[in-house]
C-alpha cells in the first residue's frame, strides 16, 4: 500500500499479492512477475488505487496470473508479456505492450495508446485490446498466435510475415472506421477451424507487397475498402457492401461463398484494373443487385466455382471470362466483354453483349 521505487536493474516477484500503492520504475529499471500462482495463491493483482508509474518495463512470465481490476498503469511504461497470463478485469490502458507468448484475457478492455508489438502468445480477450487512434501496432513472425476474442484496430496496423490463427465464436479482428489494416509479405490465418473467426473491416484493409495474403480460414466482413496492390489475397467466405479494388498484376482469389451486394442506393464497387484479377475458384457466390464491377480487369469463374450474377452491373472495359465450373445469370445483365473458355453458362435470364 505504500510505494517501491526500483531505479535500476530488475525487481522480480515470484509469490504474488496486490500492488495497492505505487511501484515508481525509472527507465531502464525492470518490475518482473514470474510467479506461478493462480487467483488468490500466488497471483499478482493490480488492485484499485494501484499504480504503475515510470519509464521502465513491467514484464509478465513464468506460468503464472496477472490480473487487474483497477489501477492504473503509465503510459510511458512497457508492458511485456512473455508467458503466463495477463487478465483486465477491469478498463485500462497502457502506453506500450509487447505480446510474446502466454495470454492477454479478460472481460474488460485493455487500451494501447502508443504501440502493440505482437509475436507469440494469445488473445482471449472478450473485452478486447484495441489500439487506439494515433497508436500503431505490428503482428510478425510464423510463431504461433491465436486470437479467440476481440482485437480491435482503431490506429494503424501492419501484419508482416505473420501466421495467425483466428478462430472461435468470439474471434473478431476489427478494423474500425478511419483505421488502417496492412498485409504485407505472406501472411497466413491458419488453420481451417470448426468456428472460424470474422474479420470485420470497416477502414482501409491494404495487401501491398510480397507473398500471399491467405484469409481463407476467417470470413469476411466489409464494409469499407479493400485494395490489392500487390500479389495474391485468398478469401473464403464473407460479404462485402463496400469497395475492393485490384491493382494491375494482382489478384483476389475466393475459395469460398462470397457475395457482393450493394445497400440502399450505394454500390458494392469492384474496381479492377487491366491485367488485374478477381478469380472465383469454389464455393458458392453471388454479384448481386448494386453491386458495380468497374476498371478494364477480369473477372473470372473457374475450376468448381458457382458464380451467380443477379443484377450486378458491369462497366464496358471489364471482361467477364468463364473458364470453368458455372456462371448463372438470374437477372438481365449488360456487359462489353464476355468470353465462355470452359465451364457453363446457365440461368434464364438474358446476357447482352456489347464489344
Amino acid at each position: 500500500q505504500g510505494t517501491i521505487a526500483v531505479q535500476a536493474g530488475t525487481l522480480a516477484l515470484g509469490g504474488g499479492g496486490a500492488i495497492e500503492g505505487a511501484v515508481i520504475e525509472e527507465d531502464g529499471a525492470v518490475l518482473e512477475y514470474v510467479g506461478t500462482g493462480s487467483e488468490g495463491q500466488g497471483a499478482l493483482e493490480l488492485a484499485p488505487g494501484g499504480r504503475l508509474l515510470g519509464g521502465g518495463v513491467f514484464s509478465v512470465g513464468g506460468a503464472g496470473l496477472f490480473y487487474a481490476t483497477g489501477g492504473t498503469i503509465d503510459v510511458a511504461m512497457s508492458v511485456h508479456v512473455h508467458a503466463g497470463v495477463a487478465r483486465f478485469d477491469a478498463p485500462t490502458a497502457v502506453g506500450r505492450m509487447a505480446l510474446h507468448g502466454g495470454a492477454l484475457d479478460g472481460p474488460a478492455a485493455l487500451a494501447i495508446r502508443t504501440s502493440f508489438d505482437w509475436t507469440g502468445g494469445s488473445i482471449h480477450s472478450r473485452g478486447g485490446a484495441v489500439i487506439e487512434p494515433g497508436a500503431n501496432a505490428t503482428v510478425r513472425g510464423v510463431e504461433s498466435k491465436r486470437l479467440s476474442g476481440l482485437f480491435r484496430n482503431e490506429g494503424e496496423l501492419v501484419l508482416r510475415d505473420a501466421a495467425l490463427t483466428v478462430a472461435g465464436a468470439e474471434a473478431v479482428l476489427h478494423n474500425a472506421t478511419g483505421a488502417v489494416m496492412q498485409f504485407t509479405g505472406r501472411v497466413t490465418a491458419l488453420p481451417l477451424e470448426p468456428l472460424p473467426g470474422l474479420l470485420v473491416n470497416h477502414g482501409s484493409l491494404m495487401v501491398t507487397s510480397g507473398g500471399n495474403a491467405d484469409l481463407r480460414p476467417v470470413m469476411l466482413s466489409n464494409t469499407g475498402s479493400v485494395a490489392v496492390s500487390a500479389a495474391r489475397l485468398l478469401l473464403g467466405d464473407g460479404e462485402s457492401t463496400g469497395t475492393i479494388a485490384v491493382a494491375s498484376a494482382a489478384t483476389i482469389e475466393v475459395h469460398g461463398n462470397l457475395r457482393v451486394a450493394g445497400v440502399g442506393t450505394a454500390d458494392a464497387v469492384v474496381d479492377l484494373a487491366s491485367d488485374g484479377f478477381l478469380r472465383f475458384l469454389s464455393g458458392v457466390s453471388e454479384l448481386a443487385g448494386g453491386c458495380r464491377r468497374a476498371g478494364a480487369g477480369t473477372v473470372v469463374g473457374d475450376n468448381v466455382a458457382s458464380l451467380i450474377v443477379s443484377g450486378c452491373r458491369f462497366e464496358p472495359d471489364v471482361l467477364v471470362q468463364v473458364a470453368g465450373g458455372e456462371a448463372r445469370f438470374t437477372a438481365p445483365t449488360d456487359m462489353g466483354r464476355f468470353a465462355l473458355a470452359g465451364g457453363v453458362r446457365t440461368g434464364a435470364a438474358a446476357v447482352v453483349v456489347s464489344r
